[in-house]
């Protein structure tokens, strides 16, 4: 598993940091598969390479941080842009306002749940900056989607990376 010891290399030496901008920049809709770069954190807490308390922490507020950063660019440019240019991809005036309804009514449980799943996190939070769903409910939903996002891929490779990717020579 060469790969696998270069990765937990790079994650070791940039220790909290590079967990945080991992996390940050994936939310932050950069292609970046920060899941592995989580899940390799587990597993560097699991052999007292890390501290898995603030990896929690850490790593939790850099996807919150990622996803507010989506927030704040959906809110004053998302409708700018989609005005502008929706037309060539089928997103009208109705379409908008339509969102906007679906973002005050369900907005909560769609950035909640969307926050915890692979993909769809890094997505979520332009389309609610557009709708202009609450900022409270936003950051709420959000803080709490991205620490439980953060943790369940910390404890997988706490608890069974050794099991996947074998013992790390770094």
């Amino acid at each position: 598993m060469e790969i696998f010891d270069h990765i937990a290399a790079a994650i070791a030496g940039m220790g909290l940091f590079g967990l945080f901008l991992a996390n940050y920049l994936m939310f932050a809709v950069f292609p970046l598969p920060s899941q592995i770069i989580v899940i390799t954190a587990g597993y560097l807490a699991s052999s007292g390479q890390m501290d898995l308390t603030s990896s929690i922490f850490v790593g939790g507020f850099g996807a919150f941080l990622g996803a507010m950063t989506n927030y704040a660019v959906g809110r004053s440019l998302g409708l700018k842009l989609v005005l502008k240019y929706g037309d060539y991809i089928l997103i009208n005036r109705q379409r908008i306002a339509l969102l906007k309804l679906y973002f005050q009514k369900y907005g909560w449980i769609s950035v909640f749940v969307g926050m915890v799943l692979p993909s769809i996190g890094q997505l979520i939070s332009l389309p609610a900056g557009v709708g202009k769903m609450n900022i409270i409910k936003f950051t709420l939903s959000a803080l709490t989607g991205a620490f439980i996002w953060n943790l369940y891929l910390l404890l997988i490779g706490y608890f069974v990376g050794e099991s996947f990717l074998g013992s790390p020579k770094i």
